[in-house]
Parts: structure tokens; C-alpha cells; sequence
């Protein structure tokens, strides 16, 4: 029998996880790239399907990210911090996308 994960987390900045806190995920307040890396270790080893982690963390820790990216579970999504967007989250959309399908058709070759 699969067991499935059930949890989703969040690891990001005070301004971040407060949102998702009152919505009751399971938050890790963080206040840089060394309490982010604690806190994808702590996750790594949890119950959880999916963590988000704001895009100027994965930045900071990408192998880490990248490690946690080949596993099945937990599965990981990045969204904007409190900067906004920087386009990161879209980034790694455009490269699943064309390493499924073999092609880029969200911008059919203009650079963004």
C-alpha cells in the first residue's frame, strides 16, 4: 500500500509564511539561506507532499533544491518572495515543459 504524504510546507521569510500559516500549512519562518537549508533538511526528513520556498531562498540553495527536485516526494514548487517575481518559478515551468514535449512552445524561442 502507498502511503500518501499529506503535509504541505512553507519556507520563507516572516512577510511570507504568515499568509500560509493562517491558511494552515505548516510554515518554517526563516531569516536566511542557513536557517532555509535547516529547514529543507527538516522537510526532506517529514510527512510532506509538497514545499513551497520563496525564489530568492532556492536561489541561495540551489544543489539542495536540486536534490530534493530527483526524489518523488517531497515535490518542490518556488514562489515569489516579498520582492516579487523574479521569474524563477516560470523559468523552471519552461524548462519542465520543453524537456517533456522536446520543444518551447510557451515562448517559441523569444527571450524573456
Amino acid at each position: 500500500m502507498i502511503q500518501m504524504s499529506r503535509a504541505v510546507a512553507i519556507i520563507a521569510d516572516n512577510s511570507t509564511v504568515g499568509v500560509f500559516a493562517a491558511l494552515g500549512f505548516d510554515t518554517f519562518q526563516v531569516k536566511g539561506p542557513g536557517e532555509a537549508a535547516e529547514a529543507l533538511r527538516d522537510v526532506a526528513r517529514g510527512d510532506y507532499g509538497l514545499v513551497y520556498i520563496t525564489e530568492d531562498l532556492a536561489a541561495e540553495l540551489e544543489e539542495q533544491v536540486k536534490s530534493l527536485r530527483e526524489r518523488t516526494l517531497p515535490v518542490v514548487g518556488i514562489i515569489p518572495g516579498p520582492q516579487g517575481s523574479r521569474g524563477v518559478g516560470f523559468a523552471r515551468l519552461k524548462d519542465i515543459v520543453e524537456k517533456a514535449i522536446g520543444a518551447d512552445i510557451l515562448f517559441k524561442g523569444e527571450e524573456r
